[in-house]
């Protein structure tokens, strides 16, 4: 068979028409050890492994030569660039040709790919800026205000931009959850500090209407403590003398007040 029919990627169902009838293809049928399709698998592996390991030598010199293959590129512009490196001038041109196709494939789906992200970004900003548009807005009342603009009609189905603007209701509605949750969070918190401010303030009347009933009998134990001192003498005991008042004494009875049976005690005459 001639070199080049298979190479990586090739599939059977390809490749099989061409030899089906070959008298060494149908020997090896029925024989023991490896079968024809075994055989095939392993020469495909071995293509796609050494087709993989120029590859990544390609795209090494790319990126230190900083250069970039697109769809616009001449494949005589990627070529010279390879054959300034040795790691990459050694690789045959067939090789190398199906490289460069697949880098271009590559880029082409890159660029497909970033195009169909921006437009649904595009329709996405214009519904997301539009004041019209609610968390309870349904897709009837909003699509007649978009069906003219440049955004809607970048997309190619109803079903894409039905998704789309279901996306953004989904996000306003996150949003006014988050915004109640924030407002409850904020209202518990004031409730809870005003409770332990009013708590503050009840045990400090408490402690202060304590401190007030509680002052003038310490003032009083102070005054009688005061009081037994100044009354106290050297001994350590009450002086009698010091604490009888004169004034609660009785007084001396004079004759008038004599009972009867009471003695008259003479009265002693003082010369003149």
């Amino acid at each position: 068979m001639k070199e080049g029919i298979i190479i990586e990627g090739t599939k059977w169902k390809e490749i099989i028409p061409l030899f089906k009838d070959d008298e060494r293809f149908l020997k090896l049928i029925g024989q023991s050890g490896s079968c024809p399709l075994e055989l095939f698998w392993d020469v495909v592996e071995a293509l796609e492994i050494d087709f993989r390991l120029k590859r990544d030598y390609v795209l090494d010199v790319l990126e230190e030569k900083r250069y970039e293959v697109s769809e616009s590129t001449p494949y005589q512009d990627f070529k010279s660039l390879m054959s300034t490196d040795q790691r990459t001038s050694v690789i045959p041109n067939d090789l190398l040709n199906r490289i460069f196709e697949n880098l271009v494939t590559k880029s082409r789906r890159h660029a497909s790919s970033r195009q169909s992200k921006k437009k649904p970004d595009a329709f996405r900003s214009l519904l997301r800026h539009m004041s019209e548009v609610t968390y309870d807005s349904t897709w009837d009342e909003i699509r007649p205000l978009v069906v003219s603009k440049e955004e809607f009609k970048a997309l190619e189905s109803e079903e894409e931009r039905l998704v789309v603007f279901e996306k953004v209701i989904r996000r306003l509605k996150e949003k006014r959850d988050e915004e109640k949750r924030n407002r409850d969070s904020n209202r518990r918190d004031r409730e809870e500090s005003t409770h332990r401010d009013g708590r503050h303030d009840s045990k400090s009347r408490r402690r202060y209407e304590d401190e007030e009933y509680s002052r003038p009998r310490s003032r009083e134990r102070t005054d009688q403590s005061r009081d037994r001192d100044k009354y106290r003498d050297r001994s350590g005991s009450y002086s009698r003398r010091e604490d009888l008042n004169y004034d609660d004494r009785p007084k001396r009875r004079g004759e008038d007040d004599l009972r009867p049976g009471d003695r008259k005690v003479p009265r002693l005459c003082t010369m003149g």
